[in-house]
């Protein structure tokens, strides 16, 4: 290697995070469940040419590790009758083998080596995996008994006898043969559609009247019935085995299913469906009003359309989506690996789904659209699976996350426990299936073929019976008539009658309505300068009732500021948000609408209505804020604190190795990078000598430690880049430099391949050097590609967007050693194997961001 070369070893890095989480398994139970220690034993076998030792390993299980002895025993303790994986690790906590341990007893005995490896892998899959002991020991008799599994064995001894840490390593074949071993596992079970229940017939109220409430449809449609149990009493019944979120005229609520998705596919009896009840006011002569109910569902019949469905309403879709997802997949995966349990029931994590994890994945912008593109293209498993990954690689880098998934399932980890998490997700080889390969039992166990988007029941009732309602509007202070205001009754509008529903009052304050169809109805008062209210009455037959009302006066203005978190962790002086961004304010409770405000220097003051308000700002690649506050009646009253904004830099994409570049790229992984950062301009050496020039060096990596990363390195030179275009990618060799230096660069450093030479192995590092008298370093590449800015703006702050398309060069024998044989002071002889690293990525920097990201290797990898 030229010594040119070597001045780069130290100008590139690593971040990354530890990755820790925890999730719940599936029982029903509110009540915590007894927990029995059993302590149980077994022998690892690892293959005969591994280079580790037992001496090098430890077995886990749980929140537990023990040492192997030198024949590969060990004895460890676990959780009576909770399923979990016995899993030997080497001394970096990296995963070699694996066993399932369906139901821990007293004096078990367990085999850890490739066999159970396969089938360890094959039951991890969120479609198989059960944390219910009474069907663990079925499902791995079913497993073992597909010859797929051995095929999967044969492909893995192979593979680990080449390399006894190959479970961390990307495997195409290996992840092939697994897709077809949960796939053939799958289709074993028979058509259960049978075994969905059929829900009872429409109730009506013990003692009908001539008023009793309509429902339409009055059966089973889409898995839900709705039946009215008389006066304002409802029950809304869920069949299938999926969350679902259903939304009245005054209520939302999710909808959890009876049991889980294995239930029924052991079931021989149909599959009981569970029930919520609620209220909900139906009045005479009212509008028809709609019970609507909404989830994952791809049913083909005519009207299901994703499109039809409003915002809202895909929001509702989504949530409950994500539940389904959370609770029944990602739990029974996440319980199995940590030997633990779930300590809530449905009903007490139905109550606080909403306001912690589903609302999280619901506000990832990035994640919905992603999830859009699968239900675009009619994809319920591919959309299933991508969440589950989602749910797992959040939980393992955001604590935000991980908190709100905890209050979410009332589960706690111990930090063993988590340990042998972060070795599993460390495993890459996963199922991947198109969902056409798969049976209907599977589509009907999820609900997700014989279910729709949304089911919508109509409720009314006819009744043709009066009466009339008058007031006064007053001052609340001093009790005085007020003059001029509007009063306005809903709920009534179906009246055949057509009374007068909005009225202003005389100078007595006074109001009337007449001929009111009886039954609830809702009247509000404005006036200028005074604070709207509402209130219910309910219209009696034949009589007249009085509901009077008082107005508050006045209202407030909120002042504050929003300041840009890059400035405030550069010492900026003042740190305000110098874009115009938007500020909203959203009523904390009552009647008031939402109230929005541009914000152009940082410093704001709104005008709001007395009472409690949630003010929240938000600007594009920034993560929002707010704060509640209460607003007087009258004067001003200053923000709680500041509004910071911080900043939500990211990158995403595909990357593709060919360790032998013969043009065949043997290694392709889609990438979303945990930590993102960008830095100031600085000014660069030149590393041929001369004036350096101001670059900005953006940055992007995940990983834990030296032996598991990734990180893409794209530099910008502000000297010769003013604004949005197409630059060409060039070497590291001259970039920097104020005269004849390249625009651009970019930098590939990962662990997932090595390089390899006598002395040693390394990770791979990827990128241009364009030193002119190393061409062959280069490994014939003589255009890389381009980076194609959209957005361009170089102060602290700014937006630099685009994406990279890019092929670099590698050195798979782990240096580039030049010579100059002819003696002409050329070097004109190379000894290297070449690779090459095509880059397709997208970015959204902020300049000053370099600070988010962290970890960084001691010692990077070099091409």
């Amino acid at each position: 290697m030229s010594d040119r070369c070597r001045r780069w070893i130290g100008l590139l890095c690593v971040a990354g995070v530890l990755p820790v989480l925890s999730c719940s398994s599936g029982q029903d139970s509110s009540t915590e469940p007894t927990v029995t220690e059993v302590t149980f034993d077994g022998t690892v076998h690892l293959p005969e040419s591994s280079y580790l030792t037992y001496e090098d390993i430890a077995l886990g299980f749980g929140e537990r590790d023990v040492a192997v002895s030198t024949d590969g025993a060990f004895s460890i303790a676990g959780n009576q009758h909770l399923p979990g994986i016995a899993m030997a690790r080497d001394l970096w906590g990296e995963p070699i083998l694996m066993a399932v341990v369906p139901d821990p007893v007293e004096g078990l005995q367990v085999t850890v080596d490739v066999h159970s490896t396969a089938l360890a892998l094959a039951f991890l899959h969120p479609f198989v995996c059960t944390s219910n002991p009474d069907y663990a020991e079925e499902v791995v008799t079913d497993l073992e008994s597909l010859s797929e599994l051995g095929e999967l064995e044969s492909l893995l001894s192979e593979q680990l006898s080449g390399d006894v840490l190959a479970l961390v390593y990307d495997n195409p074949d290996l992840e092939d043969a697994l897709s077809r071993v949960v796939e053939a596992y799958v289709n074993s079970y028979p058509p259960t559609t049978s075994l969905l229940a059929v829900l009872p017939a429409h109730r009506s109220p013990s003692t009908p009247q001539d008023d009793d409430v309509q429902i339409l449809p009055n059966g089973q449609v889409s898995g839900h019935q709705l039946n009215w149990k008389g006066g304002s009493s409802f029950e809304i019944l869920n069949s299938y085995g999926r969350w679902a979120y259903c939304t009245t005229p005054s209520d939302s609520f999710f909808l959890w299913p009876n049991g889980d998705f294995l239930d029924l596919l052991k079931a021989t009896q149909p599959w009981a469906p569970s029930s919520k009840n609620f209220t909900m006011s139906v009045p005479p002569n009212s509008d028809t009003q709609y019970v609507s109910v909404y989830g994952y569902g791809f049913s083909p019949m005519a009207g299901n359309d994703w499109d039809s469905l409003d915002a809202n309403e895909r929001l509702h879709a989504n949530a409950a989506g994500i539940a389904t997802i959370v609770v029944e997949l990602c739990g029974q995966m996440l319980a199995v690996v940590t030997n633990t349990s779930r300590t809530l029931g449905n009903e007490d994590v139905a109550s606080r789904l909403g306001g912690t994890i589903v609302g999280l994945l619901l506000s990832d912008g990035v994640l919905m659209s992603q999830v859009s593109a699968y239900i675009a293209v009619n994809d319920p498993w591919g959309l299933s699976w991508h969440l589950t990954k989602h749910v797992l690689s959040e939980l393992t880098v955001n604590p935000s996350f991980r908190s709100a998934f905890v209050a979410a399932t009332g589960m706690a980890l111990t930090d063993g426990a988590l340990s042998k998490l972060a070795s599993w997700l460390s495993v890459p080889a996963k199922a991947v299936m198109t969902f056409n390969s798969v049976s209907s039992v599977m589509k009907t166990a999820l609900g997700l073929s014989s279910a729709r988007f949304r089911t919508s029941f109509a409720v009314w009732r006819d009744v043709i019976e009066y009466g009339s309602v008058r007031g006064q509007v007053a001052d609340a202070e001093d009790g005085s008539p007020l003059t001029g205001a509007v009063v306005t009754l809903t709920g009534d509008e179906n009246n055949p009658l057509n009374p007068d529903h909005e009225v202003t009052t005389g100078s007595d304050g006074y109001y009337r309505f007449d001929y009111i169809g009886a039954g609830p109805k809702s009247i509000s008062a404005s006036k200028s300068g005074y604070t709207p209210k509402a209130i219910g009455v309910v219209i009696e037959t034949d009589a007249e009732i009085t509901a009077n009302i008082t107005l508050q006066r006045g209202g407030a203005g909120v002042s504050g500021r929003v300041l840009n978190g890059i400035f405030v962790h550069h010492n900026i002086q003042s740190g305000l948000f110098s874009e115009s961004l938007e500020l909203v304010a959203i009523h904390a409770g009552g009647v008031e609408v939402n109230r929005y405000l541009y914000v152009n220097n940082g410093t704001y003051t709104m005008a709001l209505p007395a009472g409690s308000w949630w003010i929240k700002a938000q600007y594009e690649d920034y993560k929002p804020d707010s704060f509640l506050v209460t607003v007087p009646g009258s004067g001003g009253v200053s923000a709680p604190r500041d509004l910071v904004l911080e900043p939500n830099p990211s990158m995403t994409g595909q990357i593709d190795i060919d360790m032998n570049n013969d043009g065949t790229f043997e290694t392709s992984f889609e990438i979303t990078f945990p930590s993102v950062g960008l830095t100031s301009p600085t000014l660069a050496p030149c590393a041929p000598g001369g004036n350096g020039a101001n670059t900005m060096m953006g940055m992007a990596g995940q990983g834990t430690s030296y032996a598991n990363f990734d990180f893409v390195y794209v530099g910008f030179s502000t000297t010769t880049i003013t604004g949005p275009g197409v630059y060409p990618v060039g070497g590291l060799y001259p970039f920097g430099c104020l005269s004849g230096g390249t625009q651009t660069i970019g930098w590939l450093g990962t662990s997932r391949r090595q390089c390899n030479n006598p002395d040693g192995s390394g990770p791979m590092s990827f990128t241009i050097i364009g030193d002119p008298e190393t061409p062959g370093c280069d490994c014939g590449i003589s255009q890389p590609g381009n980076v194609f800015v959209t957005d361009w703006n170089s102060e602290l702050g700014g937006l630099v967007a685009g994406g990279v398309t890019a092929d670099l060069a590698g050195w798979a024998n782990c240096h580039c050693s030049s010579s100059d044989e002819d003696g002409d002071g050329i070097d004109d002889d190379y000894d290297v194997t070449c690779a090459r690293a095509r880059l397709h990525l997208d970015f959204r920097f902020l300049v000053g961001t370099d600070y988010l990201v962290g970890w960084m290797p001691s010692t990077p990898p070099i091409p």
